[in-house]
């Protein structure tokens, strides 16, 4: 229960760039393969970024968030992609691909994603990774697609920065179990 209590999602702005060693990212990634999914339909499928290869999913990310916001784009914003890219040992990028022909109504997929990507930060906070996953607006523009390689049929979840941090320790709290459930007989 601790470890579920204690998971928070830490912002790239608080990680410190060190790189994510192999055998962590292993562990990481193979603790949301088991994550459960109706009719083992396993929709999830993770593209890492590490090293050189963040640089380019940054450049990709900024031209999907001017493509959106056109003249509207900020230069802060474009900045924070920039800073956030650099500070994440890793970036994952989430997202799913479906089996044809698809064995489950897409909404029974989308709940086993979140649990792969619970699964996912759970490891990775037992491990004394920090974690943060975000789904910005432009995740479905055309030439970010085109970038990770989507094709019809396959959705991104957004990004799942990892890294480490010295702010492991954040409050969190929720709201009383009380007001959450209710028991009838």
């Amino acid at each position: 229960m601790t470890l579920l209590q204690n998971r928070r999602s830490i912002p790239p702005a608080l990680m410190n760039g060190n790189p994510v060693e192999d055998d962590v990212l292993l562990r990481v990634l193979e603790a949301a393969r088991w994550a459960p999914s109706h009719r083992g339909s396993e929709p999830w499928f993770f593209q890492v970024f590490r090293g050189e290869a963040r640089l380019k999913l940054c450049q990709a990310m900024v031209t999907a968030y001017c493509t959106e916001n056109g003249a509207q784009a900020l230069e802060k914003k474009i900045a924070k992609l920039q800073q956030n890219t650099q500070l994440a040992g890793a970036i994952l990028s989430v997202e799913m691909r479906i089996k044809q022909p698809p064995r489950n109504p897409e909404s029974e997929d989308i709940l086993a994603m979140g649990a792969a990507v619970q699964n996912l930060h759970l490891m990775a906070h037992a491990l004394g990774l920090a974690g943060y996953w975000t789904t910005p607006s432009w995740v479905d523009q055309a030439s970010f697609r085109h970038f990770l390689g989507l094709e019809t049929g396959m959705r991104s979840f957004g990004l799942f920065y990892l890294g480490y941090s010295q702010r492991m320790d954040l409050a969190g709290s929720r709201d009383a179990l009380s007001e959450k459930w209710r028991s009838f007989t």
